[in-house]
């Protein structure tokens, strides 16, 4: 298998779930927000299918595009921030991050502003 290349199992597999984590994180009101933990804006991805190159191209596929990329180098940190192209309806999804490590291969998609 290449990892490189986003075949339509893993979008099959992985979209419906990702749908349904930007579906929750667009519903939520003030008051929920509120009441939420950091934690609960990010789910996990870590040893799937997925990649962070993977996810991007998925996100893709939710209107979102690559905004900026940076790294903490030698530590393999990464943090890929994506933003919705169509922002005319504000959703609180329009940044999300994809971010992990790449010694541990931790790979994660959260909420921007809640990171």
């Amino acid at each position: 298998m290449n990892r490189w290349i986003l075949t339509e199992d893993i979008k099959r597999k992985w979209k419906p779930y990702i749908k349904e984590f930007i579906d929750k994180m667009s519903a939520l009101t003030i008051e929920d927000v509120e009441n939420m933990s950091n934690d609960e804006f990010t789910i996990e991805l870590s040893d799937t299918e997925l990649r962070p190159y993977t996810l991007l191209e998925l996100m893709k596929e939710f209107g979102y595009d690559n905004a900026d990329f940076d790294d903490n180098g030698w530590e393999l940190d990464y943090w890929i921030t994506i933003e919705k192209s169509d922002k005319a309806i504000p959703s609180g999804c329009e940044v999300l991050c994809i971010h992990g490590c790449g010694m541990t291969f931790e790979l994660n998609l959260s909420v921007k502003q809640f990171m």
